[in-house]
């Protein structure tokens, strides 16, 4: 049977009416989507206690290093005055044992005898002090430097420390590459520090020590004792016969000069004296040389002592220029 077209026109209007119907029933039934709200978040906190602990343990591995170096220098300046020390004691030895000086020795050794005096230690001292002390002042010069360049040193490292920690943290200024800073310039250092709140001024300088005051006074002590003793036990026959001879009003005071050498026959009595005062010059040189190398290893360890009084006490500086960078950081 043929459709007529009304009747498809119908058809066709019933579709579509029920397409549109199903199209709006389906978009009722969808569940709107809404758009994410983007929030401001606040900045993450950067933990930088890690950073700063390391830096800092750097800078105490630099400290040891820079103790080590001191370490080794004076070692090497110890072995370098081998020399000089050699030459010293040679020309104590040389002067102490001459004839004048055993005369006046010998004398004077009676007389202390007598009198319970020490003058015989005095008059040595005045013959050989000062063909020591020249030695011994520029050891201790090397020593002082050598001190100086380790000061030097520890500064550097703490300003360096507190540079690298200054470079922590966002918009921190970039570290140099190489930083170069020489021992005329501890003024500088100690007011960059004085910037960073921390106060270097005055460290190490309690923990001075006189190095020349210790060789002197141990050095003489020491050396004179063993001459002396040593002049003693060489000479004692020709010391019993002085003592023997200088009647009570001459041991009141001193002999002169002359009185001295007209005394000289008396105690000079040909070879043996001779034969002895070979062997008086020989264990003087040993015996200086010996208390020369004896004052040395004590100046060392006191500098060594000293030194590592030094390097603590900028240690605890460096862990204070961290303590402090860091509670900076954390704010």
């Amino acid at each position: 049977m043929t459709q007529t077209p009304k009747k498809r026109l119908l058809i066709l209007l019933i579709f579509a009416l029920a397409a549109v119907g199903t199209i709006v029933w389906l978009k009722s039934k969808k569940v709107p989507v809404e758009a994410p709200v983007v929030s401001a978040s606040a900045p993450v906190a950067v933990d930088y206690t890690a950073k700063v602990n390391r830096l800092v343990a750097a800078a105490r591995t630099d400290d040891e290093a820079a103790l080590k170096r001191y370490t080794v220098s004076l070692k090497n300046l110890e072995f370098a005055s081998g020399v000089r020390f050699d030459a010293a004691a040679e020309n104590a030895a040389t002067i102490a044992s001459s004839n004048e000086s055993i005369v006046h020795t010998l004398y004077f050794l009676a007389y202390d005898q007598i009198n319970t005096t020490q003058e015989t230690d005095v008059y040595l001292s005045s013959r050989i002090k000062p063909l020591l002390t020249p030695v011994m002042t520029e050891y201790v010069g090397d020593v002082n430097h050598a001190t100086s360049v380790l000061e030097n040193d520890l500064r550097v490292i703490s300003v360096t420390l507190a540079m690298h920690l200054a470079a922590l943290g966002p918009g921190a200024p970039s570290m140099p590459t190489q930083m170069s800073v020489t021992a005329t310039q501890a003024a500088q250092l100690d007011q960059t520090l004085k910037n960073l709140g921390i106060n270097a001024a005055g460290i190490g300088v309690s923990l001075a020590f006189d190095a020349f005051a210790i060789s002197e006074a141990q050095l003489a002590k020491r050396l004179l004792r063993s001459i002396t003793s040593l002049a003693g036990r060489l000479f004692a026959k020709q010391v019993s016969k002085v003592a023997a001879s200088i009647t009570a009003a001459v041991v009141d005071g001193p002999l002169p000069f002359g009185d001295l050498i007209a005394l000289a026959g008396l105690v000079w009595t040909g070879h043996d004296v001779y034969a002895m005062q070979q062997q008086f010059h020989d264990e003087i040189k040993t015996v200086t040389r010996a208390e020369l190398a004896t004052t040395t290893t004590q100046i060392n360890r006191q500098a060594l002592a000293n030194a590592a009084a030094k390097v603590e006490s900028f240690r605890v500086m460096q862990a204070e220029i961290g303590k402090k960078s860091l509670a900076e950081l954390s704010l």
